[in-house]
């Protein structure tokens, strides 16, 4: 029950975290093309 628990939670985490990176990656070539522009 334990193990099943500890791979659900790192599933989790790791599509929050791939989540969080893209979110991250995007807002920055947002940025980036803001600065460009100006």
């Amino acid at each position: 029950m334990y193990f099943e628990k500890g791979v659900l939670f790192f599933q989790v985490a790791g599509i929050v975290s791939l989540m969080i990176a893209a979110y991250l990656y995007s807002r920055n070539r947002e940025d980036d093309n803001i600065d460009e522009n100006e």
